[in-house]
């Protein structure tokens, strides 16, 4: 994943996401805040709505109240006491028209009855006509004891059919003087007048009211079938008691909190599905832009920190910027300054090692070579001269003498190695491996050996160098399996992280991994020179030519298992060294 995919998707993602929780955050405290005020708001409300409709039902009763102090009553009292039952007559004909003009105005009075003090029904007046002379009602319980209401009270009792509320009749007594009863007003009012009174006070359709009845659901008006029994926290309710006479009646508003917030829950509806989009997409453009910028003067760091490791010096910082990048910028600048002074300090201190070397090598030749040469003449000439101790003696001298002479070949080998010129050609490494081995084979042809060598390796590298190598390795392999009765070596590559790491593995004496730091240190040796010959010196050499064509080298190891030599050329492409190595 590339850095500006990173930062896309961190930066920008992040910012979509913080814009997001905002938002989130925002319309969940705006709709707890509004519905904290509308649910005050719809409290507040309902409460004056219920007691309006108790004002309606007050006013209701007291234009009721009226009718029981008309002058026909106090006149038909009189003719009562004078006898005079033409004028009694006339004046309940007079009451009656008049309720009757009065049940035709009211379209929700159903009939008015009006009850003597002796408890006969004088007359009932319908919407379809006038009823006189009806019944004695002095076993009536109810009847007798509403007639024992006081002067302005009133009885409300409602009517139910099948345990369907009808509607409601209101009783209110009838006095002609302060202590004087006269009778009883017998008012039915259809159901339909509570529905009215009651829709009237809902102000939108999804409110919902309900009336009840001693606790039992007398009326509902709503959309939502049962929600007068329901106790859902997703609606609000205020429930408030009727002030109505002789009744226990409470009503309740109620409404689904959705739909009083549905303006915001479609604002945000809104937000989420075109503007929060927009504003994400914008974020996203933004941080493309915004990266691209940033990723330039990223990547020219980048490129600096390359060319540094490749071991090129900057000729200048590669950002001209006063923040953070342009800090860093001058400080890979100093870097490549400081590590291009250690270089050549090191250039020089190794120039002088290596002189040094290779003049002490030089050097030590010609007395070696006379040690050499007297000790052979002495070994010659005066052998008979010699005891065995003495002839011991100097077989030490000339062994110490061969010994010193090969390491000191190999230290000037080690030097010309570094300081040699690589010429870079197309190398066959299959065919190089086959005429060491070739060589090998003739050396010692009483072996038993199974030798494996891919075909078609080739590798980019200096054919001498690269000879030499295999020559080493191989020639190791070849020594640590002297001692097997089967020597078994192959060389092969494969493909590892993109690379191709060729190996040697043979079937030797191996060693124990926690000595393999010292492998390629010069004269160091895990093996005794009575066991196998050598000098320490060919692995340091084959690091040294390795690391020449840009690679790396390691090896695993068990002991009395084998050996395994793996190594790497050009982990930088030749194409950005040049033809000549470092």
């Amino acid at each position: 994943m590339s850095l500006q995919t990173r930062f896309v998707l961190y930066f920008g993602v992040g910012i979509v996401f913080f814009v997001f929780l905002i938002t989130v955050a925002v319309f969940n405290r705006m709709e707890g805040a509004m519905s904290s005020q509308l649910l005050k708001q719809f409290h507040y409300d309902a409460t004056h709505r219920i007691s309006f409709l108790d004002n309606e039902f007050l006013t209701m009763f007291n234009e009721l109240h009226t009718y029981t102090r008309l002058p026909m009553y106090r006149s038909m009292r009189y003719h009562e006491l004078t006898l005079n039952s033409g004028g009694f007559k006339n004046d309940i004909r007079q009451l009656e028209l008049y309720f009757y003009e009065l049940i035709q105005e009211q379209p929700y009075l159903s009939s008015i009855t009006f009850i003597d003090s002796k408890a006969f029904e004088v007359f009932k007046v319908e919407k379809k006509g006038i009823s006189s002379n009806l019944r004695d009602l002095s076993l009536n319980k109810q009847v007798m004891f509403l007639s024992t209401l006081e002067k302005d009270k009133t009885m409300t009792i409602t009517v139910r059919s099948n345990g369907n509320f009808n509607g409601f009749i209101i009783w209110i007594p009838v006095f002609v003087s302060s202590d004087t009863r006269y009778g009883l007003l017998r008012f039915e009012l259809d159901k339909d007048l509570l529905i009215e009174k009651v829709n009237a006070l809902l102000n939108f359709e999804e409110e919902s009211a309900c009336v009840f009845a001693k606790g039992d659901l007398l009326l509902e008006i709503s959309k939502t079938q049962g929600i007068c029994m329901t106790q859902d926290t997703d609606t609000w309710r205020i429930d408030q008691s009727l002030q109505l006479p002789g009744l226990d009646w409470k009503l309740a508003l109620l409404v689904n909190k959705e739909s009083v917030l549905k303006d915001i829950v479609s604002l945000k509806r809104l937000v989420f599905a075109f503007i929060f989009p927009a504003i994400a997409l914008t974020s996203l453009l933004f941080t493309v832009l915004f990266s691209r910028h940033i990723l330039k003067d990223i990547r020219l760091l980048v490129s600096a920190a390359k060319t540094i490791g490749e071991g090129n010096a900057l000729e200048a910082p590669p950002l001209n910027r006063t923040d953070e990048l342009g800090s860093l910028a001058v400080q890979l600048k100093k870097s490549s300054e400081l590590i291009e002074e250690n270089k050549k300090a090191l250039e020089e201190k190794n120039s002088e090692l290596e002189a040094f070397s290779y003049t002490l090598a030089h050097d030590l030749r010609s007395p070696l070579r006379s040690i050499a040469s007297f000790s052979q003449i002495l070994r010659e000439e005066f052998k008979d001269k010699l005891d065995r101790e003495g002839l011991d003696f100097l077989e030490r001298i000339l062994n110490a003498s061969n010994r010193m002479s090969i390491l000191i070949e190999d230290i000037l080998n080690l030097s010309r190695i570094t300081k040699s010129e690589i010429i870079i050609s197309r190398v066959s490494l299959s065919d190089l491996a086959q005429t060491i081995m070739d060589q090998l084979k003739r050396r010692d042809d009483k072996r038993k050996f199974n030798v494996i060598i891919k075909s078609d390796m080739f590798a980019d590298g200096d054919i001498q160098l690269l000879g030499l190598v295999l020559e080493n390795i191989l020639g190791n392999a070849w020594k640590y399996t002297g001692k097997n009765t089967l020597t078994e070596i192959e060389f092969g590559s494969k493909m590892q992280d993109g690379l191709n790491v060729y190996f040697i593995r043979d079937n030797g004496a191996g060693f124990d991994m926690k000595y393999v730091d010292k492998l390629f240190k010069p004269f160091q040796r895990l093996h005794m020179s009575a066991d196998f010959e050598g000098t320490g010196v060919g692995l340091t050499s084959v690091k040294r030519m390795i690391t020449r064509h840009n690679g790396r080298i390691w090896i695993e190891s068990l002991k009395d298992i084998g050996t395994t030599v793996y190594f790497t050329l050009w982990e930088t492409p030749v194409a950005q060294l040049g033809k000549k190595g470092s």
